[in-house]
């Protein structure tokens, strides 16, 4: 990601909410999301703060389908 040595994530957001959006016509959406995170993290692609900043973003929650995907992130996130 281009934003690796900033404070602001703003690409690794855009990355995450984009994920998410697609993930919602999808079924098992919230375990796939939960396994992408995963696998991104570990390979050091998206950073804590990334994952923060998404989470915390209102577009994540926009509505009940975009709620549903991150339905099995919080205790990654935590």
């Amino acid at each position: 990601m281009f934003d690796k040595d900033t404070t602001a994530k703003a690409d690794q957001v855009d990355f995450l909410l984009l994920m998410q959006t697609d993930l919602v016509h999808r079924k098992e959406s919230a375990s796939i999301m939960l396994a992408i995170a995963t696998e991104l993290y570990r390979l050091d692609i998206i950073e804590v703060e990334g994952f923060e900043q998404w989470w915390e973003d209102d577009k994540s929650t926009a509505s009940e389908e975009m709620q549903s995907v991150r339905g099995k992130m919080g205790p990654f996130i935590e």
